[in-house]
């Protein structure tokens, strides 16, 4: 899938879709901005860094692991991928 920087849409469906491959079969439905790492997804600090990695992957980026410190949220997530030039 090519995403489009000025498409916000696809990067936003393109993250989603990499939080899901990296989370349990049972967690996959529903997943919004609002959705919470830890409380809905039961993510954890490997699972983050996978998701990490996919993003990484995906889009051809290399970001510190510090500056993804503080995300809660799959919109979280998204804001800081904005932040980086996506």
């Amino acid at each position: 899938m090519e995403i489009n920087k000025n498409n916000n849409c696809n990067i936003e469906e393109k993250i989603i879709e990499i939080v899901r491959e990296n989370i349990d079969k049972s967690k996959r439905q529903n997943i919004t901005r609002d959705t919470r790492l830890l409380e809905d997804l039961e993510i954890d600090s490997f699972g983050m860094l996978m998701i990490i990695n996919g993003i990484e992957d995906e889009f051809a980026i290399t970001v510190d692991e510090k500056q993804w410190a503080g995300v809660k949220t799959i919109g979280d997530i998204i804001s800081k991928s904005e932040e980086f030039g996506l």
